[in-house]
């Protein structure tokens, strides 16, 4: 009994590995039959049907680089709108769909040959998945950005008018805690991933002097106490060295960005626009 068990899931396996071996067969034999003009029809329309979105993110990213390039020298962070800025993430997560959609589209498009089919084929392979890289990284950071404004926000214990050295004490502790809550299950973009580590190791010294701190004023000991306020001093100027260099290691990137995009990848876009007309005859 449990030999015939044992051979019906085997069967069954060996089953479903060749449906799926043969889906992929059709897949590819359907692509090879088709004719050049139909070649360069899917090609066309899968780039085509990503043209909003490269006017979108361009449009984005130049205006950002604008914005960036007119504030100058320093970090002040000023309050986002958070729920604008989900609702410009959601933009970029539904364009990263459509794009992998349009990739999964064409994947079985001949592209091996050198024909100007093929050429082209690859070429607006290369262009899409450029551009979901880019939309990646956008929204990645768009993420990160608001992860880092509440932890930001989190901290921030305001400029005196406490009841109590006791008082102070526990709003710093509840501040260390909150922000370790935003920013421990946080995977940062690769841009960031120095500084952010940085970032952490500053927000763990927090919650160690917040530790430090409440038990100082529980012992009402004026010494441990004003060690304590030196320490949140010297903690609050290397939060404001590390900020900086958030925003340095962003602008950065978003330079970069705009770089690549118009560079390689409008040449890129430009080239193909012209060039998929040509094939198809000029329309």
């Amino acid at each position: 009994m449990k030999k015939s068990f044992t051979r019906v899931i085997s069967l069954l396996l060996c089953l479903t590995l060749f449906f799926f071996a043969d889906a992929a067969l059709l897949n590819n034999a359907s692509a090879a039959l088709l004719s050049p003009s139909e070649i360069v029809d899917a090609a066309s329309k899968a780039f085509d049907s990503a043209e909003d979105i490269y006017q979108k993110i361009t449009a984005m990213i130049n205006e950002q680089r604008e914005e960036e390039e007119g504030e100058g020298d320093g970090f002040e962070p000023h309050a986002p709108d958070i729920g604008e800025s989900e609702k410009i993430i959601e933009e970029l997560e539904g364009y990263i769909e459509r794009l992998q959609n349009l990739i999964s589209d064409i994947s079985s498009l001949p592209d091996e040959t050198d024909s100007s089919e093929g050429k082209t084929v690859r070429a607006v392979k290369d262009y899409l998945a450029m551009l979901s890289d880019i939309v990646s990284v956008m929204a990645e950071g768009s993420r990160y950005g608001i992860d880092l404004f509440k932890t930001m926000e989190a901290m921030d214990i305001g400029d005196g008018g406490f009841s109590s050295i006791s008082a102070m004490a526990q709003t710093c502790s509840g501040a260390a805690q909150k922000a370790l809550s935003i920013m421990e299950p946080v995977t940062p973009p690769v841009f960031l991933e120095a500084t952010h580590g940085d970032l952490m190791t500053h927000i763990y010294e927090f919650e160690k002097f917040a530790e430090d701190f409440v038990y100082a004023a529980n012992l009402d000991d004026p010494l441990r106490i004003y060690s304590s306020i030196y320490r949140l001093r010297r903690i609050n100027m290397m939060f404001g060295k590390c900020f900086d260099n958030l925003n340095s290691d962003s602008e950065a990137q978003s330079a970069q960005m705009k770089a690549h995009l118009n560079g390689p990848v409008m040449v890129l876009h430009d080239e193909l626009s012209a060039n998929l007309k040509l094939l198809k005859g000029g329309e």
